[in-house]
């Protein structure tokens, strides 16, 4: 299949991908979002690109040299003949990077943007509709598919997720387009559409309730100048109730839509192989974050720059406009801009930005199946 991948955050997760999928057997065409992107794959491709140990992170489970890898100049010389394009991408850069390429999209093509939960399709297909693009379909996860490090060309496969909760919009297209990626990546779980898997994002249950209760020990840590395990040190009674009790505010939001209700545990379960009934319990029995790395003690407020302006004030806008509000969120908004000395009520996502404002629970279900409002 002929697949262009878009970007290579600091989690590789565009290189990683790149090397799985060409290692499958497919068509890669790879380039970077920006200069620092390019030159940094540049660099990689040069050396001769690898795959280390740890197969069972990759579904191609291959080691050694990796070869077909084409590299582009440019986003847009990437995309043009591609039938899926996978966007890497952070959430403070989703819309710049799908507009250096919308203009050489064609009928019939798919997105496939690799993010965390914040919103990306909805955000996608307002660039697309400025540019005059339609019929094009486009997708999200709750989570990136791949993720990994790199060294001198060398790829060090951290995890491929599975049981990733996919959306589809406009959801009329879920069948082919959920046959199409799963025909290269059997790892999802197919989802009714991009707000439910919007409404599953784990990041903004998980982190802020960690780094709340936790900023005292991370305060610590960077006066004594050593980073910190993140998921084990915080991982509090008080975290995990934090957690859930945020968790508990989606329940009205999902009634409205007739969405099932997961819990946070559940999907920590789930996609990490966690177990435990309460969300301490799974995140302590995940073997996905004990691998992770010691982390820098403010990597809580990089992480939450993210989610507030892009899960949270989205998420509490929506419940409020639906008459099902969610307090606890709205609180914590507020707390944290407090202690960041920020003001992300207005800096985050509006409604207007991702096409639902003034839109009643009909009306949305309509925007989703059909991408026509």
């Amino acid at each position: 299949m002929r697949i262009a991948v878009i970007g290579n955050t600091p989690l590789s997760i565009g290189l990683t991908l790149s090397a799985d999928l060409a290692c499958l057997g497919h068509d890669v065409t790879l380039a970077g979002a920006s200069k620092d992107e390019q030159n940094t794959i540049e660099h990689h491709l040069n050396l001769g690109l690898s795959i280390r140990h740890e197969t069972a992170h990759l579904l191609s489970e291959t080691t050694g040299p990796v070869h077909g890898i084409r590299l582009a100049q440019m986003p847009i010389d990437a995309v043009s003949d591609a039938e899926i394009i996978f966007v890497d991408t952070p959430p403070t850069d989703i819309e710049r990077r799908i507009a250096t390429f919308a203009p050489a999209l064609s009928k019939g093509q798919h997105i496939h943007v690799q993010t965390h939960g914040y919103w990306a399709a909805f955000r996608t297909a307002r660039i697309l509709r400025e540019h005059g693009i339609s019929d094009v379909t486009l997708s999200e996860c709750t989570s990136p598919t791949h993720a990994g490090g790199i060294m001198d060309g060398v790829i060090t496969p951290h995890v491929v997720r599975k049981s990733l909760a996919l959306g589809v919009f406009p959801s009329e297209n879920t069948a082919h387009c959920a046959a199409l990626l799963g025909s290269i990546l059997p790892i999802f779980d197919v989802k009714q559409d991009v707000l439910e898997t919007n409404l599953e994002s784990m990041n903004f249950l998980v982190h802020p309730a960690i780094a709340l209760t936790g900023i005292g020990l991370f305060d610590v840590a960077k006066k004594e100048q050593r980073k910190i395990r993140f998921y084990q040190e915080g991982n509090s009674a008080a975290a995990g109730q934090l957690a859930e009790a945020l968790d508990q505010e989606r329940r009205p939001v999902l009634d409205r839509f007739g969405y099932p209700f997961r819990s946070l545990a559940d999907q920590i379960n789930v996609l990490y192989g966690g177990h435990g009934s309460s969300v301490q319990e799974a995140i302590h029995n995940a073997p996905f974050y004990h691998a992770l790395p010691d982390l820098d003690p403010d990597i809580w407020r990089h992480w939450l720059s993210w989610d507030l302006p892009f899960a949270h004030i989205p998420f509490v806008r929506l419940s409020e406009m639906l008459g099902a509000p969610a307090p606890l969120h709205r609180g914590l908004v507020d707390i944290l801009n407090a202690i960041l000395g920020e003001d992300y009520w207005a800096k985050g996502l509006t409604l207007e930005a991702l096409g639902l404002a003034g839109l009643s629970v009909e009306d949305i279900k309509t925007y989703l199946r059909s991408g026509n409002r």
